[in-house]
């Protein structure tokens, strides 16, 4: 099979995750703290007396509608509530960094933005601990320490060739059948001793629940007569994938 290695799932596993992880710690914050995301904050004061009465407005309809300010209504004024563009920058996203006369959240709200804060401090603190110890100690400890490297030659039979050794093939084992059923396509593979099974009087295509589907059946006859080539495109959308890459011995091979 094509050697794909671990490195990518390691990366995404050691790197992407926890950066992920950071950022909706600290992020989230934010978001919590910028609720109700109107820029209008309570004051002390009550409304001027030009306001107070009752105002006559056009909706979006274009309909008429009647607005009524009492005269003790509180006054709002205009402030930001996105901590993210506060200048100086407010890191991490706390209660405490609301400017005066300009506090807008509610208690509850202040408690989930202040653990969502120190959390994202915490794992702030985690990540940065974890990619020092993976970047920084890890090269150090290549540049000064020596690292296991093998050495000789590959000996004895090669897996391959291992004959107690058998390959993944898709199957069920149904009760009333000697064999199991094969729910699969075998002749993406050279070697049958992969099946792990032999039945000395039948063929696998007996054993194979492929021939079972018409459609199936008939395209893999006429490919196998050189009269179709698109049997395996329908074989592939219903059944199982096997596939063989066999070992070829170099002229350098012992």
């Amino acid at each position: 099979a094509p050697k794909v290695g671990s490195q990518i799932s390691e990366i995404s596993r050691d790197y992407f995750f926890n950066a992920a992880l950071l950022a909706f710690a600290i992020f989230g914050a934010y978001q919590w703290a910028g609720f109700p995301y109107d820029d209008a904050c309570v004051t002390t004061e009550n409304v001027s007396e030009l306001y107070a009465g009752t105002h006559t407005a056009i909706n979006g309809d274009g309909d008429e509608v009647n607005i009524t300010i009492a005269a003790d209504s509180v006054h709002y004024e205009v402030c930001s509530q996105d901590m993210l563009r506060f200048f100086p920058p407010a890191f991490p996203a706390l209660p405490v960094y609301q400017r005066d006369n300009e506090e807008w959240m509610l208690n509850e709200q202040e408690l989930i933005v202040a653990l969502f804060g120190w959390a994202g401090i915490g794992i702030l603190v985690f990540t940065t601990f974890i990619f020092t110890k993976r970047i920084v100690v890890q090269n150090i400890k290549a540049a000064f320490c020596r690292t296991y490297e093998p050495q000789g030659e590959v000996g004895g039979p090669r897996f391959s060739q291992v004959r107690e050794i058998f390959g993944y093939i898709p199957s069920v084992q149904l009760p009333g059948f000697p064999f199991p059923l094969l729910v699969c396509d075998l002749s993406g593979i050279q070697d049958l001793g992969l099946v792990g099974w032999k039945d000395t009087e039948r063929p696998y295509s007996e054993h194979s629940l492929i021939y079972d589907v018409p459609r199936v059946a008939e395209r893999l006859a006429l490919e196998e007569g050189g009269k179709h080539d698109s049997a395996t495109e329908d074989v592939l959308r219903i059944f199982s994938i096997v596939k063989e890459w066999p070992y070829e011995e170099n002229e350098g091979d012992n």
